[in-house]
């Protein structure tokens, strides 16, 4: 199985690296809306011409593809919008797992310590 991501380390080395995520997502995002601006705005001033070549251009532009029901360059649009937001929940997600697992190691610590001073 392939591994693309991969975190190491202690608890808060984790944490850091989940929130690192997060900001990256944050500026994977900022670059999803520019580059979504640009397309739009080059959409905008139809370059593809209004002679017949052009029509063509377009038509195939906003095709759909087979079994789809929206234009593949609305899909793309959508699919880069998504995918910061998936890193984002990733980031958050080793965030709350690493918080979670150091609030259940302080409790069990805790009663260990708690059942070896009963044992005294």
């Amino acid at each position: 199985m392939a591994t693309y991501f991969e975190i190491q380390g202690d608890p808060d080395e984790v944490m850091s690296s989940g929130a690192k995520l997060q900001a990256l997502a944050d500026e994977f995002n900022g670059k999803v809306s520019g580059i979504k601006g640009e397309i739009e705005g080059i959409e905008g001033s139809a370059p593809w011409g209004d002679d017949e070549v052009g029509h063509q251009l377009l038509d195939r532009y906003n095709q759909v593809p087979q079994g789809g029901n929206t234009p593949m360059v609305e899909e793309l649009k959508t699919a880069m919008g998504d995918a910061g937001q998936h890193l984002n929940t990733i980031g958050q997600g080793v965030v709350v797992a690493m918080s979670e697992y150091k609030g259940t190691d302080d409790v069990s610590k805790g009663n260990i310590s708690a059942v070896r001073s009963s044992d005294a």
